[in-house]
């Protein structure tokens, strides 16, 4: 986990100053930051917000794999709902009779990913932390939420 307050970052290197200005947290689920990045690398403001959460599966056909999503980590109020989704899967294929089996025992993981954010910067040619020197303006804002097995 890593928190920022102000110019510091504390996370598991330590503690860092830099010339910023961040308030946030950034963990293995959550993310949430507002602020101005360090000015080393240019002049830029973000505000960032993201959840994910990831889902255990296994089985030896790919209805096993989608009828056993399990939670990672517990969240009831979103859990039900997102282990739904591939046990309907699971159903439908099996209503099909379509089916795919193997000898070997297969193990999945299912990710959940929901953010927002917004970056403004610009950049004066300054020589940066990794040693370019940038030009130009930066702008982005962003909405997503996406879904993934691997």
């Amino acid at each position: 986990v890593e928190v920022q307050v102000g110019p510091l970052e504390v996370g598991p290197d330590g503690v860092a100053v830099k010339p910023k200005m961040n308030f946030g947290i950034r963990g293995p689920t959550v993310k949430a930051l507002v602020g101005f990045r360090d000015v080393r690398n240019g002049l830029a403001a973000e505000a960032a917000a993201g959840f994910v959460k990831s889902y255990a599966t296994r089985g030896s056909t790919l209805v096993e794999v989608l009828e056993n999503v399990r939670a990672r980590e517990k969240a009831p109020a979103l859990d039900g709902l997102i282990e739904s989704v591939p046990e309907i899967a699971a159903a439908a294929l099996a209503a099909l009779g379509v089916d795919l089996a193997t000898e070997a025992r297969l193990e999945g993981v299912v990710y959940l990913y929901v953010g927002v954010g917004v970056t403004a910067g610009l950049y004066l040619g300054w020589l940066d932390t990794s040693g370019y020197r940038m030009f130009g303006l930066e702008g982005a804002a962003s909405g997503a939420a996406g879904l993934g097995l691997s």
